[in-house]
């Protein structure tokens, strides 16, 4: 069996840097003296990944310098919008987990240093127009935002030049928006878990396309898929969890890219021995590519 050397998905994300300015935020204190507020440059991954990540807000108001790098992976689930949060000048990651209101507040737009958006689970129906305002943003997940509007969230994201990974998991759509070929720059798409059949033609433009996850989508059409992925110049990784497969089709070795399929069914009866056994079968079939039932995937805040 071909050997692979496990990573998280924060080590095979990382990129050199994330570029940027310095911004300058006007705030208004609470005896009405307007005061300036440097939020400094964008950071790089790596010195983002080493800043403190904050997961109640009570701890971010504990924070005295505006310009101090925030990254905010909320613990507190079921609750409204952290409005405190908007104090908060250099805000890099927002995720936050079952939030309650059905909107975000239209201030988000000023996080002009935001990279990561997670809203996972969220009871939100739209995005608001100033989610467009956020040039640096690159990792959005709208998981489990069964309520939104994906037509018109997606014609509000793809205003945003940067994002590069896009999770639509578990969104319950049973249709994937043309607009989803203007994300140009996307490297990564997850569609896992909805109830979609194909998607649409656009979406085998996206050139620079790395890695798509279909886990559990075993309604889908997987040879409309397959025939057209082969469009794909740079596809390298391909997940297809619970798909409903008994074995790899043949037309993956014609894929110019593809190094790695990570795929794994309910196979109830069988242990760890027999899984492995499973895919040392498959790899013979391919011997350009790694098939591996190990998903080792991080979370979108872990990314920047």
């Amino acid at each position: 069996m071909k050997m692979r050397k496990l990573f998280y998905l924060p080590a095979l994300l990382l990129i050199a840097s994330c570029g940027g300015g310095t911004e300058t935020e006007t705030t208004e204190k609470k005896d009405s003296v307007i005061t300036e507020v440097k939020c400094g440059p964008l950071k790089t991954s790596e010195e983002v990944a080493a800043a403190p990540v904050f997961h109640h807000i009570a701890d971010i108001d504990t924070v005295k310098d505006k310009s101090t790098i925030i990254r905010f992976v909320s613990e507190d689930y079921y609750k409204p919008f952290p409005a405190e949060i908007l104090e908060a000048c250099n805000l890099q990651v927002l995720a936050l987990q079952n939030m309650t209101d059905t909107e975000l507040p239209a201030d988000i737009g000023k996080f002009t240093n935001l990279t990561t958006l997670v809203l996972s689970n969220a009871s939100i129906t739209t995005l608001p127009e100033s989610v467009s305002e956020l040039k640096n943003l690159k990792a959005v997940s709208l998981s489990g935002c069964k309520a939104l509007d994906i037509n018109q969230a997606l014609d509000v994201l793809k205003k945003c030049p940067n994002i590069q990974y896009l999770n639509l998991s578990g969104m319950e759509l049973t249709e994937v928006p043309a607009s989803i070929g203007d994300f140009s720059a996307l490297l990564e798409l997850q569609v896992s878990y909805n109830k979609f059949v194909k998607m649409p033609d656009s979406f085998y433009t996206l050139q620079n396309l790395e890695e798509i996850h279909f886990s559990g989508s075993a309604t889908y059409d997987y040879d409309d898929f397959f025939t057209k992925a082969k469009a794909f110049p740079n596809l390298k990784i391909l997940s297809l969890q619970y798909c409903g497969f008994t074995s790899l089709p043949a037309i993956l070795n014609e894929y110019p890219a593809l190094t790695t399929v990570r795929w794994r069914e309910e196979w109830k009866d069988y242990d760890a021995d027999k899984i492995i056994a499973t895919t040392e079968k498959e790899n013979k079939k391919f011997p350009k590519l790694e098939v591996t039932w190990s998903e080792m995937s991080g979370m979108y805040y872990d990314i920047y």
